[in-house]
């Protein structure tokens, strides 16, 4: 039983790993396109905000069988880009994106896994 959980979970981890380095492999490879991307959302983060929690909705409904996560993900990434930009206005903010920054890689890569192994071993982990 925990060997298919275990498996489950590498499977799971490296297809989000696959995603978000497919993400930031164009973001950092496509740097020119940045700052067209920060023009658009400036003026389409705001209204795309119910898009997306339509999208989601969506596909959360048991009938729908469309894969609409490359969609959700493009809507997404231009609100949080928009975001991003009013965010990095702020000196407090731009603070407070380099910490969480500086630590978000290896909370993605380790967190599935210590709690696989915690779950595991036994202990006390909650489901």
């Amino acid at each position: 039983m925990t060997e298919n959980i275990f498996l489950e979970d590498v499977r799971t981890t490296a297809y989000r790993f696959c995603m978000f380095f497919i993400w930031y492999a164009a973001g950092a490879c496509a740097t020119s396109l940045v700052p067209s991307i920060v023009s658009l959302s400036r003026i389409l983060w705001v209204p795309l905000i119910p898009l997306f929690g339509a999208l989601t909705f969506v596909t959360r409904q048991p009938a729908i069988v469309a894969d609409l996560s490359f969609a959700l993900s493009v809507v997404g990434i231009i609100i949080v880009i928009g975001m991003a930009e009013l965010i990095a206005r702020s000196p407090r903010g731009r603070k407070v994106s380099r910490y969480v920054a500086m630590r978000t890689l290896p909370i993605y890569l380790l967190h599935a896994y210590m709690i696989v192994l915690l779950k595991s071993r036994g202990s006390a982990c909650p489901n």
